[in-house]
């Protein structure tokens, strides 16, 4: 027989809500879901998307240059809802299967998240990543130990660089406002995910939200994350301690190093 426990970590506390209009805002949908279901952590809304074929053009730094475009194909506006509990998910789902969940006369649409949300938020409040702010991004291959091949760099400023334990995954946070080009036009979109319509309701450190388009999509123009294999990661001195304690826990993960005789050729 199923423990009350290992249901909890089964079922998923992050739904995705769809069927509203356009103009509805994160805060209006906060608070006709808790009314209507629970209390709720986060609602973060989206009703944009990266334009398809178009990249991140770093070079640009003055936004009254260029010519704007906004001209595309635009995404359903849909909601990542994060429940303080995963009865009021689960509820949220069952009502919105027996069209129980009207806005502005309009049925919602509620899909359940990833499984196993409840326990991976319940270790994300003890675990904290390695942060590394301002740091530089270049990709591309390792040619020999004292030879790397650049195939793609990132911008001066604006980039962060997370070493988590939580799942032992690095990641690299673009935190500047970003011109992106679409391919064979001088037209730019522009577009960053930091400006969705985020909603807080219980401060806490949460995952980030399952948005398919992070881990599908090469950024760059020439596909170097695709075929390229090597990322050369520069930090700031002044993160020397936050950087030790990080490639500790690296060398803990057996993550091989390397020891250059000579200063990297780029």
């Amino acid at each position: 027989m199923e423990s009350r426990g290992a249901r909890k970590d089964a079922v998923a506390t992050q739904v995705i809500v769809g069927g509203f209009d356009q103009n509805v805002t994160a805060k209006e949908l906060v608070k006709y879901l808790e009314d209507t279901v629970g209390l709720i952590r986060r609602c973060r809304l989206k009703t944009s998307w990266t334009p398809p074929d178009s990249y991140p053009d770093f070079e640009v730094t003055r936004f009254d240059t260029i010519q704007i475009v906004d001209e595309y194909k635009k995404v359903e506006p849909h909601d990542f809802v994060h429940f303080a509990s995963f009865e009021a998910a689960t509820s949220a789902y069952e009502l919105s299967l027996h069209d129980g969940l009207f806005l502005n006369n309009k049925p919602l649409k509620v899909s359940l998240g990833p499984e196993s949300s409840f326990q991976k938020n319940q270790r994300r409040r003890t675990t904290t990543p390695f942060e590394l702010p301002d740091a530089r991004l270049e990709i591309g291959n390792l040619i020999t130990p004292e030879e790397f091949l650049v195939g793609w760099r990132g911008p001066s400023s604006g980039v962060d660089f997370f070493v988590d334990p939580f799942d032992s995954m690095c990641r690299f946070c673009f935190t500047r406002k970003t011109a992106f080009s679409f391919k064979g036009l001088s037209s730019y979109a522009m577009y960053r995910t930091a400006d969705d319509d985020i909603e807080v309701s219980v401060p806490s450190d949460l995952l980030d939200d399952e948005d398919p388009w992070i881990r599908t999509t090469d950024f760059t123009a020439s596909g170097a994350v695709g075929r390229c294999t090597t990322c050369r990661v520069s930090v700031p001195p002044r993160h020397g301690l936050k950087l030790k304690k990080a490639m500790d826990y690296l060398r803990e993960q057996r993550v091989q190093e390397l020891s250059p005789r000579r200063s990297l050729r780029i």
